[in-house]
């Protein structure tokens, strides 16, 4: 299994990313993606980076014929873990770009990422939520405060 964290990716195009991937020879990869903006005594901190994971879970499940999470606990906010086995490297390669782009603490990441994934933990957005994304989905609300689930407070799409 190769671990890859999509911080590598942050300078790559969807090509480079796909020719990475298949020159690997393999189907079967461990995806980190590191926690942002943790304090442990800051809830909020907690809620983002759940919530964040989940759309990212959300994405990086798509297409994937076996899918499993580490996710780490409040008190530890250590990376999100995410094992994939898949023969669609294509789709692989987008969900890949799209975070190593937009996953927030990046360095293109803006503020429509979080309000998409603020939108998938409050309604799923039409997406059938896989078991994994819905404990993270669950997770995020356990730790959001008023102002993250108000709609006002939403982060705007840009």
């Amino acid at each position: 299994m190769h671990q890859i964290n999509i911080k590598k990716f942050e300078d790559y195009n969807y090509g480079e990313v796909k020719a990475y991937m298949q020159n690997l020879g393999s189907n079967q990869f461990e995806i980190h993606i590191d926690s942002f903006d943790y304090d442990p005594q800051q809830p909020s901190t907690i809620f983002w980076n759940y919530c964040a994971a989940a759309w990212a879970c959300q994405f990086l499940h798509e297409g994937s014929e076996c899918f499993e999470a580490y996710i780490p606990t409040p008190e530890k906010m250590e990376s999100f873990r995410f094992g994939i086995v898949t023969d669609n490297l294509e789709n692989l390669a987008g969900a890949l770009i799209y975070l190593a782009y937009k996953y927030p603490g990046g360095k293109r990441s803006g503020e429509r990422f979080k309000a998409l994934a603020l939108d998938y933990v409050t309604d799923g957005l039409g997406y059938p939520l896989p078991a994994i994304c819905q404990l993270l989905v669950d997770l995020a609300k356990r730790y959001a405060g008023p102002n993250e689930m108000n709609s006002e407070a939403k982060p705007e799409y840009n």
